[in-house]
């Protein structure tokens, strides 16, 4: 519940790593994350994240993610006024999610138009695919941009969540607990995800909006993560206690920790785990932190040392704390 007498502030970390199949193989980082205001903490908030399809037709996906953040920001920023409104919201999640795949198109249609495919680009898709990808992207040429959109956007009044695609949004619970806020997705098997250079990418989206009041119980973190991150762990369960171990080190007041170490840690999970790009949002509360008590601080610190090294950042190593990242002999196991 919002305590009156804390203005409710949230803060943003995040990162985005190449995973170790693209580094082997000279591919840039696919994944894409952008936030709003850029310099700044203050509300509204708005933090979107992008996962470009790996598949060779999807050659330009790199610049289909960046563009789908830079959409999901822009939409998000025009609908605030009817989101606050809580009004007529079947209405509302048709025409927001319609208005963000066309401006995603509207952006990869100027890139076309600024940077049309090359011979070289078409010949090289047709060599690792054979003439027919060659023929379905020339006459649907969005399919080289291919790629998720994972957003939330926070304000005084609502929180939203907004997912087209594989990825994960997790929130915590003020007492560590995480929950996904979408149920898995059936058309998210295998290598296959809902996009949004499908036909009707709109209609896919999932949707949910939270009103903000005195007496909500908002989340202490919400996490944003794309699949790359969830497929180097051994269950959903494993991934899901990374928003716990976060918490308990936010609570620990190891927030300088988490800063320093976020990139490490997830190069060592494509490393160890899927070897895909991996990118990790986190937006956290700063009253949900704040009014820590001092002996149950000390209580986690004695805890934490009693668990030994598998627990404790370890500078020369690269490990962390905790399951944020994948465990190497479990995750082996499932192969």
């Amino acid at each position: 519940m919002i305590d009156k007498k804390h203005k409710t502030e949230w803060c943003i970390i995040d990162e985005s790593v190449k995973g170790v199949s693209h580094e082997r193989s000279g591919q840039p980082n696919q994944d894409a994350v952008a936030r709003f205001p850029t310099l700044s903490d203050s509300l509204p908030l708005i933090l979107a994240i992008s996962d470009g399809h790996g598949g060779t037709k999807y050659f330009r996906s790199d610049k289909g993610a960046s563009f789908a953040v830079a959409a999901a920001i822009d939409t998000l920023s025009w609908f605030q006024e009817s989101l606050a409104s809580f009004s007529n919201s079947s209405w509302l999640e048709e025409h927001l999610t319609k208005s963000l795949v066309n401006t995603w198109r509207g952006k990869v249609n100027a890139h076309l138009n600024d940077e049309p495919f090359t011979n070289e680009d078409l010949r090289s898709l047709e060599e690792k695919e054979g003439p027919t990808a060659r023929q379905i992207v020339e006459g649907n040429p969005v399919l080289a941009y291919g790629a998720t959109i994972l957003v939330v956007m926070i304000t005084e009044s609502f929180i939203a969540y907004l997912q087209l695609g594989d990825g994960d949004i997790v929130t915590v619970s003020e007492q560590g607990k995480p929950n996904s806020v979408f149920p898995v997705n059936s058309k998210h098997f295998a290598n296959e995800t809902t996009s949004l250079c499908s036909s009707n990418a709109w209609y896919d989206f999932q949707f949910r909006i939270e009103k903000v009041s005195p007496s909500s119980v908002l989340p202490a973190l919400i996490l944003l993560s794309t699949d790359g991150y969830k497929d180097s762990f051994s269950s959903d369960e494993e991934f899901r206690k990374v928003g716990s171990d976060l918490f308990e080190m936010l609570h620990s007041n190891k927030l300088e920790e988490v800063k320093s170490s976020l990139a490490g840690w997830l190069s060592e999970a494509t490393r160890i785990g899927s070897g895909d790009d991996i990118t990790l949002g986190i937006l956290y509360r700063i009253d949900a932190f704040q009014d820590l008590d001092v002996s149950q601080s000390i209580e986690q610190e004695q805890e934490d040392h009693k668990k030994g090294e598998g627990l404790e950042l370890d500078a020369q190593s690269g490990h962390c704390h905790g399951s944020l990242q994948p465990d190497q002999a479990e995750l082996w196991n499932t192969f």
